[in-house]
């Protein structure tokens, strides 16, 4: 009345899945360790009552991201070459442990610059035609090799519109005459008659006088 439970031995088995449990290699006969599937990582490894291992793959992924980590292409199974992006560039590329490629992308810009390269507006994030700088003229664009757009300006000179108080223009100076200055003659001098008739005046009225005393004299003699 004894039972006897018979037993056949199970030969121990590996593997390969993924997620979703679907073989991503045939499965091998006894205990083996997981091995490298190109576009997988190891996920996990298990074994079952049975001794069946299991080891569970994930898919390799490629992300396309911004600096803030905001998504800018979905993202794809298996590692993918750096896609273009309009607007943006690609300023670095991380690969994690398990393999995923994220591709990091920055905004392409545009600058306004003077011919030696100073700012003399704030950049802008995007692509932008040349904008109107009161005091500058523009005189290129270029692209560099990020796709970053570079419009250089010269400056120039203002002349001031100051209707309150205007700018008086100066007169010209008159040009000197090259024809030669006729040179001035001294007048000649205009006899002065007046003066030498007052001194005869002057002298006969002295000798009228000495010939008054003289006369007078010569009479108190007589007498």
């Amino acid at each position: 009345g004894n039972t006897v439970n018979v037993y056949k031995k199970v030969p121990v088995k590996t593997i390969f899945v993924d997620e979703n449990g679907t073989p991503l290699l045939p499965s091998q006969e006894g205990n083996s360790s997981a091995v490298k599937i190109p576009g997988y990582y190891i996920s996990s490894t298990t074994t079952a009552p049975d001794g069946t291992v299991r080891h569970v793959y994930k898919s390799l992924t490629t992300s396309y991201v911004d600096e803030k980590g905001v998504v800018l292409l979905p993202k794809e199974k298996g590692t993918k070459p750096e896609a273009k992006i309009p607007g943006y560039y690609v300023e670095r590329t991380e690969t994690d442990e398990h393999g995923n490629v994220k591709y990091i992308y920055k905004q392409i810009t545009t600058s306004f610059v003077d011919e030696n390269g100073n700012p003399i507006q704030p950049s802008q994030e995007g692509s932008h035609s040349a904008a109107t700088i009161p005091g500058y003229e523009f005189v290129s664009s270029r692209v560099d090799d990020k796709g970053n757009i570079v419009n250089v300006y010269k400056k120039v000179s203002i002349i001031p519109t100051n209707q309150e108080n205007p700018v008086q223009p100066v007169a010209n100076k008159p040009i000197a005459s090259k024809q030669p200055v006729a040179k001035e003659t001294p007048a000649k001098a205009l006899p002065n008659t007046g003066t030498k008739d007052q001194a005869s005046f002057a002298a006969l009225g002295l000798a009228g006088l000495l010939a008054s005393f003289g006369f007078l004299s010569q009479k108190k003699k007589e007498d």
